[in-house]
């Protein structure tokens, strides 16, 4: 069946007068197009104006459509890849935001909505690469250790000193020596900008002896640009390719990064009253 046409049987429309209806129990029909409109326009076109998303909209997402992956909402699997007639949801793809339409009918700004579309592009624009770390740069380390250090909100941030802490040097102390020492660095214009790190050792989010954990931080003018994510994800590559059953990490309840780790496919496996431990399993 040709794509427009699950689009109109999804969402229960109804034909009548060279015109399609929505027709909801114990409510007055709603003219959603008319024929004319069906046939000159694609899925995209139709999917937006059976949504209410305005014009500005479509043009934006028929141009950039490429840059975003249709998803839907399965309660067993959680959000899943779906062609676009039968999506609710738009993935950024650099950025990882997910766009929900009833989110997109709230934008009635027209400075808004270009608002949202500059702050996507930004993550467009960031060039970086992904590289392991070399040993001459271990130290910079310390950098990333202390900026791993989740501050909340109003909470004045401690002084670097505190990365000497044992329980802190426990993720970089010695750092290389170890065949589970894994790291691996986002550069860009010849500067790393954050790191992504693995090692088996006694920390927070310590699971056995045989389950890395996580370490990961991005210097603070490069968060939010998807960077983060694509440390993750290459790292969660590299430990598949090198035969580890699962990795760890802990992180902090009010840290945004949760949403992150759950979104990679990592899972709560324990907490107390601060932290999430939590495990990905390969």
């Amino acid at each position: 069946m040709n794509d427009k046409y699950l689009l109109i049987e999804k969402y229960h429309l109804k034909h009548e007068n060279n015109a399609w209806y929505s027709e909801h129990e114990n409510s007055h029909k709603h003219l959603i197009f008319k024929d004319s409109f069906f046939e000159k326009n694609d899925v995209l076109g139709l999917l937006f104006r059976i949504n209410k998303l305005c014009m500005a909209k479509v043009k934006y997402f028929r141009k950039n459509i490429d840059k975003f992956k249709p998803l839907k909402y399965d309660y067993k699997k959680g959000f899943v890849s779906v062609p676009l007639w039968d999506a609710d949801f738009l993935k950024h793809r650099e950025s990882g935001y997910i766009l929900d339409f009833r989110y997109l009918q709230t934008i009635t700004s027209y400075d808004d909505f270009m608002a949202l579309c500059n702050e996507l592009e930004k993550y467009e624009d960031m060039n970086y690469k992904i590289r392991p770390i070399v040993e001459n740069e271990y130290s910079i380390l310390e950098d990333f250790l202390y900026e791993a250090i989740f501050i909340p909100e109003g909470v004045t941030a401690p002084p670097k000193e505190i990365i000497c802490q044992p329980e802190l040097q426990v993720y970089i102390k010695n750092f290389g020596n170890q065949k589970d020492d894994i790291c691996l660095v986002a550069e860009t214009d010849n500067k790393i900008i954050g790191a992504v790190w693995v090692r088996i050792m006694n920390d927070y989010g310590h699971i056995d002896d045989k389950t890395p954990s996580f370490a990961i931080s991005l210097y603070q003018e490069y968060r939010h640009h998807g960077i983060g994510t694509a440390l993750m994800k290459e790292m969660l590559h590299v430990l598949k390719q090198k035969g580890y059953q699962q990795a760890s990490l802990s992180v902090q309840k009010e840290n945004y990064a949760v949403k992150m780790y759950r979104n990679l496919g990592f899972q709560i496996v324990d907490e107390n009253d601060e932290e999430y431990i939590m495990l990905y399993k390969f």
